[in-house]
């Protein structure tokens, strides 16, 4: 992550030792939520062993079923180019949904090659995102009253 932070818009601040406390806990953890793969050089110096990763997570499409979510896509600038992104994608690949943020049109051409549609683009399917400030908000509200005049008391979510 580290790697993907400088190029980032959303880590405008290095990586917290918080959140890498979160990556250990979250994919490493007795239940992981998330899992990784990193291409490493095991012959170069610790510092520039890393070669890229990836990071994603199943998700599920209620017209498709289960479909692995890309998160995080990196390749080091050095290796672009080299096959090494066709690798790590062949190393995820299933039926894979993710983002690309405009300033990363080199990935957006890889997506494009292995045959990705733009969701944004063709069936006009954006990413959206609430804040923890705006859930927190909107758990407070009251919930709305039906036409009959009967109201939802409580919900509960099981996992």
């Amino acid at each position: 992550m580290q790697l993907l932070a400088p190029a980032s818009n959303r880590c405008a601040t290095p990586v917290t030792s918080g959140a890498r406390d979160n990556l250990r806990r979250d994919g490493f953890g007795d239940n992981p939520v998330f899992e990784s793969i990193v291409l490493e050089d095991r012959e170069a110096d610790e510092e520039s062993s890393i070669l890229g990763y990836a990071l994603f997570f199943m998700g599920f499409c209620s017209w498709k079923g289960r479909l692995l979510y890309l998160e995080d896509f990196y390749i080091n600038s050095e290796y672009r180019g080299t096959g090494l992104g066709i690798t790590l994608l062949h190393a995820v690949a299933q039926c894979i949904q993710g983002t690309v943020v405009e300033w990363n049109p080199d990935v957006m051409k890889l997506y494009k090659r292995i045959g990705s549609r733009d969701m944004t683009e063709n069936e006009k399917c954006h990413l959206v995102a609430i804040g923890q400030a705006d859930v927190q908000r909107f758990a407070q509200t009251e919930l709305p009253m039906f036409n009959d005049g009967s109201q939802i008391v409580s919900c509960e979510l099981y996992l």
